[in-house]
């Protein structure tokens, strides 16, 4: 009597094949395995496997995903690479002595990274409102250490209208905003100086190319249609959106 094998199994390989291919176009990004190590910690060849945290290079500076191998891994898009590289273009032309930048939506702290070791920021406040496990303030803590950068953990909108309420202001405010940019480019211009710059990116582009009319016109007070200029547009209604709203507050952008 023969007994029925079961059939062998599958593995499924979807996971990572969306993520592989931005690393093979980009030719930027290096990624290798590192250790977290201490003045106590045992010798590296005495770390087991499970204490490999991910070190991410991108132009000069490094930093990591997580904050320990248990922690959770934060989303990173290396294709995006660009917005940020126009972000330091952007501060280091900016002709502001010792430059002072808002990082209102941290994540990894690369931003704030790069804008104080390539852009010549004097100061980042890094802002995340993600805590705990979180690889903020270890990817930013020779920063701290030296004064060049403070680490919070407070909603976006709560440091722009501290500008408004006790003057803290920055010559640079940069929104990495997960989705609708928006809510962004109204309270925002709280938090820039006179002359500053408010640097803001959107990814929301379902609404700004006309597939959610609805949310273009409550949001941006316009009309979005699908055609192939879709992304100039999306520019367009951002741009418009943010120069609207800094013009009715003219009495908040003067020099202090």
């Amino acid at each position: 009597m023969h007994t029925k094998q079961p059939p062998p199994q599958k593995f499924s390989r979807r996971v990572g094949l969306g993520l592989c291919p931005m690393l093979l176009a980009s030719g930027r990004v290096r990624r290798r395995a590192v250790r977290l190590t201490s003045s106590a910690a045992p010798r590296l060849a005495e770390v087991e496997e499970t204490t490999a945290v991910e070190l991410i290079t991108e132009s000069s500076v490094q930093f990591r995903l997580q904050a320990s191998p248990a922690g959770p891994s934060l989303f990173y898009r290396p294709a995006s690479r660009l917005i940020r590289d126009l972000g330091v273009l952007a501060l280091a032309v900016l002709g502001v002595p010792e430059p002072r930048v808002l990082d209102a939506m941290s994540g990894s702290g690369v931003r704030a990274l790069r804008y104080v070791l390539e852009g010549g920021a004097s100061f980042v406040l890094a802002n995340d409102l993600m805590e705990g496990d979180h690889p903020l303030e270890v990817n930013l803590a020779p920063l701290v250490a030296d004064g060049r950068c403070n680490v919070s953990h407070s909603d976006a909108v709560d440091l722009y209208f501290r500008g408004k309420l006790d003057g803290t202001r920055f010559d640079m405010v940069d929104v990495d905003a997960f989705g609708t940019g928006q809510p962004h480019v109204s309270e925002g211009w709280y938090a820039v100086k006179a002359g500053g710059l408010l640097y803001i990116c959107a990814t929301d582009s379902l609404t700004t190319k006309g597939e959610n009319p609805h949310k273009a016109w409550s949001g941006y007070a316009a009309t979005a249609q699908s055609f192939p200029a879709c992304n100039e547009q999306g520019l367009r209604l951002v741009v418009a959106t943010a120069f609207r709203e800094a013009a009715a507050l003219p009495a908040l952008l003067k020099k202090r």
